[in-house]
């Protein structure tokens, strides 16, 4: 499903009858990192605690900063800002951590911003909010990651008008500066079969995020599973990964993953002898390989660069 992107501050400001929103030309959503990262979204990561989450944050952030792909997902090179508020980790764990990491991330990693603030950042003040909008001037991010929630706020966690609360100074800071924010939250206690009834305050959440990924156990201690709920698009089949220090796709994923793409390359071939559009052609070749539009613009994308 395509979404009509506007300012925040026009829909605020005007009215729109159904007839102008259907005369709307369609525009694909632009990603920071396809199908999971929406850009100037708001994308929450759950996960019990020992479950990898920072690792697993961490790993998105310097995909991000080094433009190579994320699980098997294509990633738009960009600035990220590491807030560490979890008032816990050791400057030895965030070396070895990145120094693991960029062995399979490599490039430059200056575009990556690590602010750890072992007394955390409360953004549901106007202190914290102030502080918030400073490094945000200060590094101009396309991607900030809170990790975590828990320590981000001055409300309770758990409770639904204290979430709403502290998501309104990051939607404020989301539309002034076209910011993307990425939280990770540990997950309730109990692993529910249901993503969003996994994470604390989920009446609230569920209308303040646009992604929700959740990691959980897999077949062993080597193995994790990643769930997807967006309201973007159709969401994808639940991921297996392995985790054995850093997180990668697992064989059979991959496998599934080269089918698929060999798959849309060809259907693309033959369906653009027949004129259609774009946007309707990767919007039909989505549906009918079953892959993300996101994906379909991606091998699009590449088609189109390798024939110019």
């Amino acid at each position: 499903m395509a979404k009509i992107t506007l300012p925040a501050s026009e829909w605020s400001e005007q009215i729109y009858t159904g007839e102008q929103l259907k005369q709307m030309p369609d525009e694909p959503i632009g990603y920071q990192v396809e199908t999971l990262v929406p850009k100037q979204g708001r994308v929450l990561i759950v996960a019990k605690a020992k479950r990898a989450k920072s690792t697993f944050a961490q790993q998105l952030a310097l995909a991000i900063v080094t433009g190579k792909e994320f699980l098997g997902f294509g990633c738009e090179k960009g600035t990220v800002l590491y807030l560490d508020l979890e008032g816990m980790s050791v400057k030895a764990i965030w070396v070895h951590r990145t120094k693991r990491i960029a062995t399979q991330y490599t490039g430059n990693l200056s575009n990556f911003i690590l602010v750890s603030k072992p007394e955390h950042l409360l953004i549901d003040t106007d202190a914290g909010k102030k502080e918030l909008e400073g490094l945000i001037q200060q590094f101009l991010p396309d991607v900030v990651i809170i990790d975590s929630k828990r320590y981000s706020m001055k409300g309770k966690e758990f409770d639904a008008e204290a979430t709403l609360a502290w998501a309104k100074p990051i939607d404020e800071l989301r539309n002034k500066y076209g910011t993307t924010f990425v939280i990770a939250q540990h997950a309730t206690k109990k692993e529910y079969k249901e993503l969003i009834d996994r994470a604390s305050g989920s009446s609230a959440q569920a209308g303040v995020v646009d992604v929700l990924l959740g990691i959980r156990e897999g077949s062993d201690k080597y193995h994790r599973v990643m769930d997807i709920t967006t309201r973007l698009e159709e969401e994808p089949e639940p991921l297996n990964l392995e985790f054995r220090g850093l997180f990668a796709l697992s064989p059979e994923e991959q496998q599934i993953k080269a089918i698929k793409r060999q798959q849309a390359e060809e259907a693309f071939r033959l369906k653009q002898k027949l004129g259609l559009k774009p946007t309707a052609l990767v919007r039909e070749i989505a549906k009918e390989i079953g892959i993300s539009e996101a994906y379909a613009w991606r091998v699009y994308g590449l088609l189109y660069k390798t024939a110019s």
